[in-house]
């Protein structure tokens, strides 16, 4: 034997079976181009026919109750309460009667860009859904503020939107209060 045979790698064998997929692969190597091109080409078709979105955020804040923070001993026992305090306010925020509120407002009413893609007349209950879906509220972690966002296809609905959502809320808590107070 030759030195250089010594030195030379084993090929590596395939099963048949292996051998046979990678074969069968480059000879149908047109037909999964020719898949894979199609569905980019249904994709980019279907992302540009998408509306698009644009977001308007208002940020609220969250006072803290002064009676909480003198009390230094039982701060740990207070932090899941005002954490429940925050999750509840994101979610009136997010809620259809607050929407409802906001859609009997004269001049989001009478706008023809409000939730261009309902057909009217449409009742209160199924704009207040879609006012509703269109919103998210979200604390954010580590503060006392609660992000409240409006998506809309108008840039302009959607900060005409925002800012008043924020102002019922703060309405309703408002009123809250007082009612609470009287009892």
């Amino acid at each position: 034997k030759r030195v250089s045979d010594k030195h030379k790698q084993p090929a590596i064998v395939l099963p048949p079976d292996i051998r046979a997929l990678g074969h069968m692969l480059v000879e149908k190597m047109w037909v999964i181009a020719g898949i894979v091109a199609i569905f980019t080409a249904a994709g980019f078709f279907y992302a540009i026919r998408l509306p698009k979105l644009y977001e308007a955020t208002a940020t609220v804040q969250v006072e803290a109750d002064r009676q909480t923070l003198m009390k230094v001993e039982n701060r740990k026992s207070e932090e899941p309460a005002n954490e429940a305090i925050l999750k509840t306010i994101e979610q009136n925020l997010r809620s259809p009667a607050l929407a409802l509120r906001l859609i009997r407002h004269p001049e989001v009413k009478a706008d023809p860009a409000f939730l261009r893609g309902i057909a009217r007349p449409a009742s209160e209950e199924h704009l207040s859904a879609a006012l509703s879906s269109a919103i998210t509220a979200r604390v954010r972690p580590g503060t006392r503020l609660v992000d409240v966002t409006v998506e809309d296809e108008s840039p302009a609905m959607a900060q005409k939107l925002a800012r008043p959502l924020v102002q019922e809320f703060l309405l309703s808590s408002a009123a809250w209060r007082v009612a609470v107070g009287h009892d």
